[in-house]
């Protein structure tokens, strides 16, 4: 597949989008929060704010090198990365959905959630609380967004040292002169377009559940126990 400079030019202000909304994050990073200004005796609120605020750290740090190696061309590292992303925006949306249909959700299954999102693990042998799957998570999340998992089910094969990860990302054969050609970007820019897509989705769906979720929490402190 030959280079197409719509595709450059695509990624390349996607990306200038994604690094302006970041670096204006970067500046806005919650350093400490304490359990006693969340003031109720429910541990859940304060176990969301920590999801919250953590969330936003990772969403920074993975987006911003993201962005970063993808501008640089370095597809392999930024679109893995750029999953990343897509992933700390479906969780964000799951707390936040969670919190909105806390009603009819049943308390103690928002306990249980809560605590599988915030200190779940996938392999620490029963000793803490069974970490949730996050394909769970972007199924979710793909319900409100359609497209979300076949984008990130796409970039997967990418990330992962499958044809599209490692021929598909390095090699462009030509079949007449039997040669193999390698380097970066070896078939184009689409792999850095979409990557681009996913990357300034993911931070645009985030904000919206990250602003959500704010609105949502006095709401929800005035119908619990004060401490």
């Amino acid at each position: 597949m030959e280079a197409d400079d719509s595709d450059a030019e695509i990624a390349a202000a996607n990306l200038a989008q994604a690094r302006d909304w970041l670096e204006q994050v970067a500046g806005t990073l919650v350093t400490e929060l304490d359990v006693s200004a969340v003031g109720v005796r429910d541990k859940a609120p304060f176990f969301v704010l920590c999801l919250r605020e953590g969330l936003l750290w990772r969403l920074e740090e993975m987006g911003r090198n993201a962005t970063a190696a993808l501008e640089r061309g370095e597809e392999a590292s930024g679109i893995t990365l750029a999953r990343c992303v897509t992933e700390a925006a479906a969780m964000m949306w799951r707390v936040f959905k969670l919190v909105e249909n806390r009603a009819e959700h049943g308390l103690e299954a928002l306990h249980e959630d809560v605590e599988r999102m915030w200190i779940g693990w996938k392999s620490h042998g029963g000793e803490l609380p069974a970490a949730v799957n996050i394909l769970t998570m972007i199924g979710h999340l793909d319900k409100a967004v359609p497209g979300v998992s076949k984008a990130y089910d796409h970039l997967s094969e990418v990330a992962h040292p499958n044809w599209n990860g490692v021929a598909g990302l390095y090699c462009r054969t030509d079949y007449q002169e039997h040669i193999a050609y390698f380097g970066r970007k070896a078939r184009g820019d689409h792999n850095t377009r979409a990557a681009s897509h996913l990357l300034l989705g993911g931070l645009g769906v985030f904000e919206y559940a990250y602003n959500r979720l704010g609105e949502l929490m006095p709401v929800w402190l005035s119908e619990l126990e004060p401490l």
